[in-house]
């Protein structure tokens, strides 16, 4: 087989102030199924074609004695001929959707100060096939096997000696097992505390404990095309109540 396609792209960034500027964007891009995937019913795998389009902006700004700093942006690609893998009789294969939408929000904070500084991100992922009567699925909507909202934020004080402290959580709505929609895992939220000081030579020991109150959750699942509503063995458990203790230096 033979595949051959031009991507082109092109961007434009414009600083609106110091330390601050909107951007845009438009790319081709152009993916070709490996040797592992495919054919179909001794048929090819077409190559998976899209344009993307992204808006954002992105700075730092200082607010009184604290430091600002952002990252925003809007995504929006159509796809034709996606590659998409799911699970069949146990095996894992390659299929192709006709046409699929990827949009989303990608965003990035972070303040701080002396004494206090807070991170925090947030994606919104919509991703779904466009056409109905998909040949991968039917009638199916969202793509399965990521979550809408994704979530992770951690705060910090500083204590005396130098020491950070403070807590950490990830949260995430629920995710399909299957493109038909009819099989989801439920969203979740865990919380954890995070310590760590920076010493003298570029050494910096940490602690931190994730999910603390040792919940039940299912971290990522296993992507097949219907489910029919039926509970199946397609959750893969997530982390249990864990302490990490570390220590790094810089050279």
């Amino acid at each position: 087989q033979v595949y051959h396609r031009t991507s082109p792209k092109a961007g434009v960034i414009y600083r609106v102030a110091e330390g601050a500027e909107v951007f845009a964007n438009v790319s081709g891009s152009f993916e070709p199924p490996s040797f592992s995937e495919g054919p179909v019913a001794g048929q090819p795998l077409a190559a998976q074609k899209a344009v993307t389009w992204e808006v954002g902006t992105r700075g730092e700004r200082r607010l009184g004695s604290a430091a600002l700093s952002w990252d925003l942006a809007y995504y929006r690609a159509r796809l034709r001929d996606e590659l998409l893998a799911i699970e069949v009789n146990g095996v894992s294969t390659t299929q192709s959707a006709d046409q699929t939408l990827h949009q989303g929000v990608e965003l990035g904070l972070r303040a701080a100060a002396d004494r206090w500084r807070v991170m925090a991100s947030y994606l919104y992922n919509d991703f779904r096939f466009l056409r109905s009567g998909d040949a991968l699925i039917g009638d199916g909507g969202d793509i399965a096997g990521l979550p809408r909202q994704v979530f992770a934020g951690e705060a910090a004080l500083r204590l005396p000696g130098g020491i950070w402290a403070g807590p950490t959580v990830r949260a995430a709505s629920r995710s399909w097992v299957d493109h038909a929609n009819t099989l989801s895992a439920p969203g979740y939220a865990i919380y954890g505390i995070k310590i760590n000081q920076a010493l003298a030579g570029g050494v910096e020991w940490f602690i931190e404990g994730r999910n603390l109150a040792d919940k039940s959750y299912a971290a990522t699942t296993g992507v097949i095309r219907n489910a029919g509503g039926a509970d199946q063995a397609q959750f893969n458990p997530g982390e249990g109540r864990a302490v990490y203790v570390g220590v790094s230096k810089t050279f």
